[in-house]
């Protein structure tokens, strides 16, 4: 679609034209080519929008202002997006949330945990409005107050149709945002529910993962982040359940391992790391340690140096430098400077 608007100025222009060799040029086969003429011929615009107009939907394209600039950077962003709700708030940060259908009651605790807190600290939650994980993190955003995106495999009006309508409404009436990339009228097919995740993870900055089997959705979409550049995040779980070892897996490949909530924070660089926020609160016992603590406030310091400003013998030097380490109050470097850990 994109090289077809650069080589002809617009896809309106594209689809009029009868030029197979421009087509061509482009890469077009002849078959593809007849295929997309059939296709057009059976295009009726005005029908199009009547039925846009119908459900109730909005629509923005790729090359529009409002189209989520992150998605924008994946590669396939979808032409044209269909929503319902406020496209705005994908221009806020966002984090996906995405786990099994079949959630334990460990899942459901985090997830209950977790998105009050998130909600608080402005993050906008994304999910594929699945049975399970994703669902549950729509409501709990709802129930705390904040907006969620729900990315959908199939056409608004259908999926719908298919029992989500009430929480399609209340994500709608929260201030949050329901959207896909099929028309209305869709129906879900195996195919879609992959190309949705790229979706999912394309508006996120991370991907934070509750509860996934070793072949899972959620692992899909875990993969996808990858392939974006996008951060990964799992939470441990249970190692006798099934539903943790897709979690597992991705920690062992390099995932951010969440605990809590800080965890993501800092992994998603919103919070500095927690090494840093830590205050040093270490209270000298002696008149030694405070002037050691002292000098490597200023700068890290070789043995001898520390020697020589304290005017104290090495022996004893030695011994208090090893006790403030055992405290986890200084530490010697590889190169023999000794650091204070602040």
């Amino acid at each position: 679609m994109k090289v077809l608007r650069e080589r002809f100025g617009s896809l309106a222009k594209a689809w009029k034209s009868r030029d197979k060799y421009e087509w061509r040029s482009l890469g077009f086969s002849d078959k593809e080519i007849a295929l997309v003429a059939a296709h057009f011929i059976k295009i009726n615009s005005k029908d199009v929008f009547a039925k846009i107009k119908a459900a109730k939907l909005e629509y923005v394209s790729y090359w529009d202002d409002d189209y989520p600039s992150m998605l924008k950077e994946i590669h396939g962003a979808p032409i044209v997006l269909y929503y319902q709700g406020d496209i705005g708030i994908v221009k806020q940060s966002c984090l996906a949330v995405v786990g099994t259908r079949s959630c334990s009651g460990y899942g459901q605790k985090i997830v209950m945990k977790f998105v009050p807190d998130l909600v608080k600290q402005n993050l906008v939650l994304v999910s594929g409005m699945a049975l399970g994980i994703d669902s549950l993190v729509h409501y709990e955003c709802i129930k705390a107050g904040g907006p969620t995106v729900a990315v959908l495999g199939g056409g608004i009006d259908v999926v719908a149709s298919m029992g989500n309508g009430k929480l399609i409404a209340k994500i709608v009436a929260g201030g949050g945002l329901v959207m896909s990339e099929y028309g209305a009228d869709f129906k879900p097919q195996p195919w879609c529910f992959p190309a949705r995740n790229r979706i999912v993870s394309g508006l996120s900055r991370g991907v934070l993962v509750i509860e996934a089997p070793f072949k899972s959705g959620a692992l899909i979409t875990a993969n996808l982040a990858l392939e974006q550049n996008r951060s990964v995040l799992a939470v441990p779980g249970d190692i006798f359940r099934s539903s943790s070892v897709g979690c597992h897996e991705l920690i062992k490949k390099g995932a951010c391992l969440v605990q809590d909530i800080d965890d993501i924070l800092v992994e998603l660089g919103l919070m500095e790391s927690k090494t840093k926020r830590v205050a040093f609160v270490y209270k000298p016992e002696n008149e030694l340690e405070a002037e050691i603590i002292g000098l490597l406030k200023l700068s890290d310091l070789y043995l001898d140096e520390v020697v020589a400003k304290t005017n104290v013998q090495t022996s004893e030097l030695i011994s208090a430098l090893n006790i403030l380490a055992m405290k986890g109050v200084v530490s010697e470097m590889s190169g023999g400077k000794w650091t204070l850990l602040k």
